[in-house]
C-alpha cells in the first residue's frame, strides 16, 4: 500500500498522450520462502514516479462532462529513499531505473476523475539479483482534472 502526489499533462481530446511526474510513498512486504521457516521483511520506500500514457477517450461526447479512457503505456521510478526494519536495503540496493508497462482505464464526471490500472515489471528491482525480482501491482488514483487551455 501507499500514496502518491504529482500531476500529469494531457495533450490531446480524442486520442491524447500523457506524461506525468509523481512523488510515492510505498510500503513493500517481501516475504523470502527459500530460508528455513518463513521470513518477512518491510520496507517504507519513497520514489519518484515517470509514466507516459498513450489514452482513448472512449466516451467523450462535446455537451457532457462525463469521459471513459483506457490508457497504457511505460513508467520509470526512481528510488530516492529506503527505511527498513530488518533487510538492510538502501537505495544503492536498488536499479536507477526500474521500468513497467501500465494498461488501465478511468471515468471522469466533471472534473473529477478515478483511474485503474496494473503494472507489470520489466526491470529487475535490485542490483545483482540472482531471482530476478520484478514489481507487479494494482494501482488506483483520484483526483481533479484542471483545464488551462
Amino acid at each position: 500500500m501507499g500514496w502518491q502526489l504529482g500531476g500529469t499533462v494531457a495533450f490531446g481530446d480524442e486520442f491524447y498522450l500523457e506524461p506525468g511526474i509523481f512523488w510515492m510513498k510505498n510500503n513493500w512486504d517481501l516475504q523470502n520462502l527459500t530460508v528455513s521457516g518463513d521470513t518477512k521483511f518491510k520496507n517504507d520506500i519513497s520514489s519518484l514516479r515517470i509514466p507516459i500514457f498513450v489514452g482513448w477517450n472512449v466516451v467523450n461526447r462535446g455537451d457532457d462532462d462525463r469521459n471513459f479512457h483506457i490508457f497504457g503505456g511505460p513508467a520509470a521510478m526512481i528510488v530516492t529513499k529506503v527505511n527498513t526494519e530488518s533487510t538492510g536495503l538502501t537505495t544503492d540496493s536498488f536499479n536507477k531505473f526500474i521500468w513497467g508497462i501500465n494498461v488501465g482505464a478511468g471515468l471522469s464526471i466533471s472534473k473529477i476523475f478515478v483511474d485503474g490500472g496494473y503494472e507489470w515489471g520489466l526491470s529487475n528491482l535490485y542490483k545483482d539479483d540472482p531471482n530476478n525480482v520484478k514489481s507487479r501491482g494494482f494501482w488506483l488514483n483520484a483526483g481533479f482534472r484542471l483545464k488551462f487551455l
